[in-house]
């Protein structure tokens, strides 16, 4: 009788025992995750209207017809149409309004991202930082555009080749012409003020804004977004990020086997009418 009690004894505490270990190993995992998400930002996309199509590095290619908030990656490329437009975040810091007839593409999700803008027109919104610094770049053919907090849009024309980085009533951006960032050609855009690169650029002045005033219209909406965004915002968990993504793909292969299966259907009608 005693040793079947001392023997249960054992049992349990070995059964504590190996609970005790799964939960430390589950926590383990937990804070190796959460390590590993603190490297990388929480960007994520926000259709607002019209045709917005994601492109990933592997081909894959989806159009969002909601606006639900999806998580980014790096190498995704986002394009709109003649009417689409939408918003990336960056966690809960920055707001970017990708315009109509645009292609975006984040280059770089790590802690400071990059983004490149292929063509058309952005404009962004990045609130100023008092406890950490945050910045991030963004590149076309012209320039590398290094932001932090500020109100700024940009503009690249395919056509002509020609950038334009204009800055808003706050804040300062920092051009570096070419593909590297060389202080010894920085250009400092600050508020109110635009410049202009391309190819047969030669005196590269800032000057007062005034052809980038157009897009400060969008800045209100912009604002507005931010404000609920931030109140809402919630940083993807891995589990999360995963699920949305595959949701954001899944109902593209829907649609094409849909697609596929409409058509195979058409197909049979046609041999049996002949």
């Amino acid at each position: 009788m005693v040793m079947d009690m001392f023997f249960c004894l054992i049992f349990v505490l070995n059964s504590i025992s190996l609970a005790q270990k799964i939960d430390d190993y589950k926590k383990m995992i937990e804070q190796a995750l959460e390590t590993h998400q603190a490297q990388f930002r929480d960007i994520r996309i926000e259709r607002i209207d019209g045709s917005v199509r994601i492109i990933t590095p592997d081909g894959m290619e989806t159009d969002l017809n909601d606006n639900y908030q999806y998580p980014l990656e790096s190498g995704d490329i986002i394009k709109t149409g003649y009417n689409g437009t939408a918003i990336v975040y960056i966690d809960n810091i920055a707001a970017i309004n990708i315009d109509r007839n645009s292609e975006f593409e984040v280059s770089d999700n790590s802690n400071e991202p990059v983004f490149t803008l292929n063509f058309g027109s952005i404009i962004s919104k990045v609130e100023k930082m008092l406890k950490q610094k945050f910045q991030f770049k963004i590149k076309t053919i012209q320039a590398v555009c290094a932001v932090r907090g500020t109100e700024f849009a940009i503009e690249h024309s395919k056509l002509t080749g020609e950038s334009v980085f204009g800055v808003f009533d706050e804040g300062e951006i920092v051009v570096y012409p070419g593909e590297e960032e060389d202080e010894t050609k920085a250009i400092r855009v600050s508020k109110n003020s635009e410049v202009v690169l391309s190819n047969q650029t030669k005196n590269q002045r800032v000057v007062r804004i005034s052809r980038m005033l157009r897009y400060k219209n969008f800045l209100t909406n912009l604002r507005k977004k931010m404000i609920i965004h931030k109140k809402r915002w919630k940083r993807f968990k891995e589990n999360e990020r995963i699920k949305y993504r595959n949701m954001l793909f899944m109902k593209k292969k829907a649609s094409v086997h849909k697609e596929n299966f409409n058509n195979r259907i058409k197909d049979r009608k046609v041999k049996k009418q002949k």
